[in-house]
């Protein structure tokens, strides 16, 4: 069994972040080579007072759920870039990739599993959380809470016990604002929404993210460990599967139709028109993974570079399905253009901009390179 209070807060004296002669805000941060880690042997200075962006030695990274419709792209994401890729996940490995990562077949929900695998071979440098149930609507409500908080939780008390692990990405979701699976109806406070939107959700999905959330800010809290929580929109996959990309032509054509008049009811206005290429929640994993932030804890939207109708201002999408939010659209809101949920502290401080538009999901175009 392993001891729950394994690992007392961390030393500053071993993680030192110091003036080095430059301008006041230009951090460096020195790690010292007794951690084990390779993430952060080579440091360039950012003069940025959010962030400071190094040069990384890929190190080793354990992705929970990397077998999944998301984790599959984060994984491959990795590997690309040359880390060394664990995944714990209760599915077997694809048959393309059978051994490109080491698996590890292990229950989120069991904690001694989940931390013996954290720590296997000397322990993660990282830990990319992406498993959990996607959404409220195949499962009881009871069983999303549970395995979504419970497993975020499992997650963060086995990395919190294994010296080596200095960062968590959390896969976290747009639901923790409320309005995708809102049993009343619930409008957003402005537009476009950014990170300081209030979380307001009714739903078992939405609320075990924020909790999933409170629980990453916890552990930062307490033990330093750096956690950054992604909020991600519907991701969609670039696959020609049932559920892909026949399902997104079908539901861009319903909001079309509920745009156009024809249709009087457009059922996924709820949705704040938002989503996400595989390729590009991938990407903002990697990001997140490698840039050093200021605070030790962070949350960020992650989003597509334009509302999903491809064709239609936001503003005007606002104007007719959320009338009540029309009032308070910011002036600099560029409708033809930008997502209802903003991705722009992303930009600013992780240097995401999404690469695939719609055309680039659905095919219609090349790959982006």
């Amino acid at each position: 069994m392993f001891d729950l209070n394994c690992k007392i807060p961390k030393d500053k004296s071993k993680t030192k972040v110091r003036q080095q002669g430059v301008r006041p805000s230009a951090l460096v941060v020195v790690r010292p080579s007794a951690m084990g880690s390779s993430f952060l042997r080579a440091v360039t200075v950012r003069t940025d007072d959010a962030s400071s962006r190094h040069t990384l030695a890929p190190g080793s990274v354990l992705v929970t759920g990397g077998f999944g419709g998301v984790g599959r792209y984060v994984v491959d994401e990795l590997l690309r870039s040359g880390y060394r890729v664990g995944v714990l996940d209760l599915k077997e490995a694809p048959a393309l990739r059978p051994n490109a990562c080491v698996h590890h077949k292990v229950d989120v929900l069991s904690l001694d599993a989940v931390t013996r695998a954290v720590s296997s071979d000397g322990g993660y440098d990282a830990v990319l959380h992406v498993a959990g149930i996607p959404h409220p609507l195949d499962e009881p409500a009871k069983r999303v809470f549970d395995v979504n908080a419970n497993g975020t939780f499992n997650v963060l008390q086995a990395a919190s016990c294994t010296p080596s692990v200095r960062k968590v990405i959390f896969t976290s979701s747009v639901s923790t604002l409320g309005f995708a699976f809102a049993a009343h109806r619930l409008a957003p406070s402005f537009i476009p929404v950014d990170e300081s939107h209030p979380n307001l959700p009714q739903d078992p999905y939405g609320l075990s993210k924020v909790v999933c959330e409170q629980i990453c800010r916890s552990y930062s809290d307490r033990f330093g460990l750096h956690t950054v929580c992604l909020r991600l929109p519907w991701v969609w996959l670039p696959e020609d599967g049932h559920d892909e990309r026949p399902y997104y032509r079908t539901l861009i054509a319903d909001t079309l139709a509920a745009v156009g008049g024809s249709s009087d009811h457009d059922t996924w206005h709820k949705e704040l028109w938002t989503y996400v290429d595989a390729r590009d929640a991938a990407r903002a994993h990697r990001l997140a993974l490698e840039t050093e932030l200021a605070s030790t804890h962070e949350a960020f939207f992650i989003t597509g570079p334009h509302n999903w109708t491809q064709v239609h201002d936001g503003r005007a999408l606002v104007q007719q399905f959320w009338p009540e939010a029309a009032g308070s659209i910011a002036p600099s809101f560029d409708g033809a253009k930008d997502p209802l949920i903003s991705h722009a502290k992303a930009t600013r401080l992780l240097g995401y901009v999404p690469r695939h538009g719609v055309a680039h999901v659905l095919g219609e175009v090349g790959e982006v390179t």
